[in-house]
């Protein structure tokens, strides 16, 4: 499973109907959890291929920011297949970083902050901006 990450983003920014298309648009296949969606808080699964990451974005009326966070998508997991599922998640690690990654780098026009996670993905937040590290040492 890969590691959480939280963004912040002004809701003046976008919406959440906005983070959605930018990741529809990186080709990331996002379907909505009615069930545990209200007004302020919405509910999703992010899915390229095989695997997926469960998105839940959440309007902070207060400070008008959205909080948008990435999580392990844990809806198919009970409790007599947790054993073989973790094994299969050590094998499908990378494809949910990569899809991670991608997910993270549709949001960066919305000018996100930093609040938890994404050490994993190697990403680092310079004041208070995302930025993406290369891996490239040159």
């Amino acid at each position: 499973m890969s590691c959480p990450l939280i963004l912040e983003i002004p809701a003046r920014a976008c919406r959440a109907r906005d983070v959605v298309a930018a990741l529809r648009q990186r080709g990331i296949a996002v379907t909505s959890d009615l069930e545990h969606s209200d007004e302020d808080r919405s509910e999703y699964l992010c899915r390229r291929g095989y695997v997926s990451l469960a998105l839940t974005i959440r309007r902070d009326r207060a400070s008008d920011v959205l909080y948008v966070s990435f999580s392990a998508d844990l809806s198919k997991w009970r409790w007599w297949n947790f054993p073989f599922l973790w094994l299969a998640g050590i094998f499908t690690a990378g494809a949910e970083i990569d899809l991670q990654r991608d997910a993270f780098a549709a949001l960066r026009s919305f000018g996100p902050h930093h609040v938890a996670g994404g050490e994993v993905l190697g990403l680092r937040f310079e004041d208070d901006r995302a930025a993406e590290v290369s891996s490239d040492p040159r």
